[in-house]
């Protein structure tokens, strides 16, 4: 997708379960336009390059953030039990692997890496990630491919996603079309109580979730603070006293 022009295509890391499709939490990152472009193009985008826009790799820096939720997720396993991580071949994700203390050693934690070029079908080991990714283009208007709705800031992007988060997890069924899986919730295959999950969303639109009461991960700490800001400005806004108290 990209954010405000086509001068600003971002990645967005997406953490899923691999069986309970349960989004764990997401990361934005800056790109550099690439592919194929027009001499005005390729012009263009070396003319705002260097007169305002902000350099574009936040790609290792993200899935680095990302990394970090798995490992915190990973320590609450059974000792017993081994998590593996399925990525794409980007050598970018090999080396922050490569320089994790925990997956560095291979003991609970496995990487293994499936070409991006594979059929995206229930056999790919990527299907979780390539599901969730065609959920967001069909269900959110702003990632939808050549269209007029795409984002114009970066923090907005990350608010309308992590509102989508909240409802394929804790709202959205599991299975629509299988009779005894359309009750579940991608939560509960994720090993959440329902009773819990209806706890929250009796209150959820009636009482506010302050930042000094929730734990949140790196990634979701951006989004809450709104520190992402796209790569022509850095995009706050306002935020009312009672967010933090």
């Amino acid at each position: 997708s990209f954010v405000q022009d086509q001068y600003q295509p971002n990645n967005i890391h997406l953490l899923v379960g691999a069986l309970s499709q349960f989004l764990y939490t997401f990361d934005y990152a800056h790109l550099r336009r690439k592919g194929k472009m027009t001499a005005y193009q390729k012009s263009e985008r070396d003319r705002r390059e260097q007169t305002y826009l902000r350099p574009a790799g936040t790609l290792t820096p993200s899935f680095r953030r990302v990394l970090d939720t798995l490992e915190q997720l990973g320590a609450s396993r059974p000792k017993d039990g081994q998590l593996t991580l399925f990525t794409d071949k980007k050598k970018e994700y090999q080396r922050v692997i490569a320089q994790s203390p925990v997956f560095g050693d291979q003991g609970a934690f496995v990487h293994r890496t499936v070409s991006s070029r594979r059929a995206r079908n229930t056999a790919n080991p990527l299907f979780a990630v390539n599901y969730f990714d065609r959920e967001i283009r069909k269900d959110n208007a702003n990632h939808v491919r050549e269209s007029v709705q795409f984002s114009r800031d970066v923090n907005n992007c990350n608010d309308r996603l992590a509102v989508y988060q909240m409802y394929h997890n804790y709202i959205k069924p599991y299975r629509i079309d299988h009779r005894s899986k359309r009750s579940l919730r991608h939560a509960q295959v994720a090993g959440i109580s329902r009773r819990k999950i209806d706890e929250e969303l009796a209150t959820i639109f009636q009482e506010r979730r302050f930042f000094s009461h929730v734990r949140l991960d790196q990634s979701s700490l951006l989004i809450w603070a709104r520190m992402a800001g796209n790569r022509d400005r850095f995009s706050g806004g306002y935020w009312p006293r009672y967010v933090w108290m």
